[in-house]
C-alpha cells in the first residue's frame, strides 16, 4: 500500500470517528428514548445482515489477491459472481421475511414503515458490502477512503436533515437513502453483467470463509442479544436508554481494533518461525498486557464525562447513566478478547475455539434473563453481558494456553485484573472528592479530568513496561 493510500485511509478513518460521534449524539437528542429504542431494534436487521454471506465474502478478500499472485485471473470473475448471487439470495430471504412481518405481523403504521425501510436496507447492505469487498480484494484503497469519508458525511447530513423534518420516519429513511447513494458512487469498475450463479463454488467459499466468521460471531452475538433482551423484557423506552451505552462501545473498541489490524499481518508472516511458548508470549501476552493498561485511559474519561454529557446535552436520558458507565467498564473485558484472534486464525483453530466460546452465549443470556426477574433494571443487563465479555476472554485464553504450551495461566490472568481494579479505585476516589457543593458540574468534571491526567502517564508507562516484560 502506498503512503498516499495510507494517508487517505487514515484521514477517512479520522473523519469517520468524528462524524460518527456527532451522529451518535444527535440521534438520541432528536428522537427521544422510546423512538430511539424502536429505531435501534429495527436497525438490528440491516446491521447484522452484513454477516449473512456466511463467510463467503471473507474468503473473497483473501482468494482474489492469491489468484492474482498465481496468475489465475480467469477464475476471479467466476469467484466474485458466485459470492454475488449466493449472498444476494440469503439477503433477499431475510428481506422478504421482514416484509411479511410488516404486512401481517403488526398494525402500527410507524413500525410497519420502519420494517419496510429495514427490508430495503438489507438488500442495499448486500449490494454495498459486496462492492466494498470487491474493492478491497482489488486493493483500490484510494476509492475505499473516498467512499468511507462520503459514507459518514452522508450519514450525518441525512440523519440531521431527515429527523428534523420527519422525526422517526426520517431516521428510518436515512439508512436506505445513504446506502443507495453510496452504492451508486462505488459503481465505477463494477461489472455491467454478471455470469450465471455457480452454487457449488459459493458453497466452497462458505466452507473456506465460515471458520473465519465463526469466532467473530461469538462477540457479535453478545453485542446483539443484550439489546434483544432489553427490548423483550424491559420495553422499547428502556432499549432507548440502553442504546446510549452501547454507542460508547464503538469508540472504546477503536484502540484494540486498530492494534489487531497492525499486528495480525505480521503474525501471519512469522507463524512457524518461533516456538509455541515464544509465540504465545509475543503475540498474545504482550498485547494483552498492553491492552489491559491502555484501556483505562479511554474508559475513565468516558465514565467521568458521561454525567456531564447527559446533564448538559441529553437530560432526558438520565436513567441511562449507570448502565452506560457499566458498559464502558465492561469494554475492558471485551478488549481483552481481541488479541486471541490473530493466533487462532494463524493456526486455523477458529472452528475449535468457536465451539468452546459459543457455549458461553446461552449461559450469559439465560443467567441475565433470570437475574432480570429479580432486578429488572438496565444495570442488570450491563453487568451480565460485561461478565459475558470477561468469560469470553477467559475462554479464549484457556483455549490458546491449552493448544500452545499447556502452561498455567491463572497468575497471568490475575495480573490483567490489576489495571481494572485500579480503574475502579480511581473512579471511586475521583467521584468521592470533597469538592465544594456550590460548584457546577462542569467545574467538578474539570478537576476530576485534571487529576486523572496526572495519573495517566503511570498507566502509559506500565503498559509499555508490561508489554516489554512479557516478550
Amino acid at each position: 500500500m502506498s503512503r498516499k493510500s495510507v494517508a487517505q485511509l487514515a484521514a477517512s478513518r479520522g473523519l469517520r470517528h468524528g462524524l460518527g460521534l456527532i451522529t451518535a449524539f444527535l440521534r438520541p437528542k432528536l428522537l427521544g428514548p422510546e423512538a430511539l429504542g424502536l429505531f435501534a431494534l429495527l436497525n438490528l436487521f440491516p446491521t447484522y445482515s452484513t454477516y449473512l454471506h456466511l463467510g463467503a465474502r471473507s474468503s473473497l478478500r483473501y482468494q482474489v489477491p492469491r489468484l492474482k499472485g498465481q496468475g489465475e485471473t480467469e477464475q476471479i470473475d467466476a469467484l466474485k459472481n458466485s459470492v454475488y448471487w449466493g449472498s444476494l439470495i440469503l439477503n433477499l430471504v431475510l428481506a422478504l421475511m421482514i416484509l411479511g412481518y410488516a404486512t401481517f405481523g403488526t398494525e402500527d403504521s410507524v413500525t410497519r414503515f420502519g420494517l419496510v425501510c429495514a427490508a430495503i436496507s438489507v438488500v442495499l447492505v448486500w449490494a454495498f458490502d459486496h462492492r466494498m469487498a470487491e474493492l478491497k480484494s482489488e486493493e483500490r484503497f484510494g476509492t475505499l477512503a473516498r467512499i468511507t469519508a462520503l459514507r459518514y458525511g452522508l450519514q450525518f447530513a441525512l440523519t440531521l436533515g431527515l429527523i428534523l423534518t420527519l422525526g422517526i420516519l426520517g431516521a428510518f429513511l436515512a439508512l436506505p437513502i445513504c446506502l443507495a447513494l453510496l452504492y451508486w458512487s462505488a459503481r465505477e469498475g463494477s461489472p455491467r453483467q454478471r455470469q450465471p450463479w455457480e452454487w457449488q463454488q459459493f458453497l466452497h467459499q462458505v466452507r473456506l470463509g465460515f471458520p473465519i466468521l465463526m469466532l467473530e460471531l461469538v462477540s457479535l452475538s453478545l453485542r446483539l442479544l443484550d439489546k434483544l433482551l432489553v427490548a423483550w423484557l424491559l420495553g422499547l423506552e428502556a432499549l432507548g436508554y440502553y442504546t446510549l451505552g452501547t454507542m460508547l462501545l464503538g469508540p472504546l473498541m477503536n484502540l484494540p481494533g486498530a492494534a489487531r489490524e497492525v499486528s495480525e499481518p505480521k503474525l501471519m508472516q512469522e507463524t512457524g518461525y518461533e516456538a509455541s511458548g515464544q509465540r504465545l508470549a509475543r503475540h498474545y501476552w504482550r498485547p494483552m498486557h498492553r491492552t489491559a493498561w491502555l484501556m483505562p485511559l479511554l474508559i475513565l474519561p468516558a465514565v467521568l464525562l458521561l454525567p456531564g454529557l447527559i446533564h448538559y446535552g441529553l437530560p432526558e436520558y438520565g436513567p441511562a447513566q449507570h448502565s452506560a458507565q457499566l458498559l464502558a467498564l465492561g469494554s475492558f473485558f471485551l478488549a481483552l478478547g481481541y488479541p486471541a484472534r490473530g493466533l487462532i486464525v494463524a493456526h486455523r483453530w477458529q472452528a475449535q475455539a468457536a465451539k468452546h466460546a459459543w457455549m458461553l452465549v446461552p449461559v450469559v443470556m439465560g443467567v441475565t434473563a433470570l437475574a432480570l426477574m429479580w432486578w429488572p433494571k438496565l444495570e442488570t443487563v450491563a453487568i451480565g453481558f460485561s461478565l459475558g465479555y470477561a468469560g469470553l476472554a477467559l475462554a479464549l485464553m484457556h483455549f490458546l494456553c491449552q493448544q500452545l504450551d499447556r502452561s498455567p495461566y491463572r497468575a497471568q490472568a490475575l495480573t490483567l485484573l490489576l489495571p481494572f481494579a485500579l480503574t475502579l479505585l480511581l473512579w471511586w476516589a475521583l467521584h468521592s472528592l470533597p469538592l465544594p457543593s456550590q460548584w457546577a458540574l462542569w467545574q467538578q468534571l474539570g478537576v476530576q479530568m485534571a487529576l486523572m491526567a496526572l495519573v495517566a502517564p503511570l498507566f502509559w508507562w506500565q503498559a509499555h513496561r508490561a508489554s516489554g516484560a512479557s516478550a
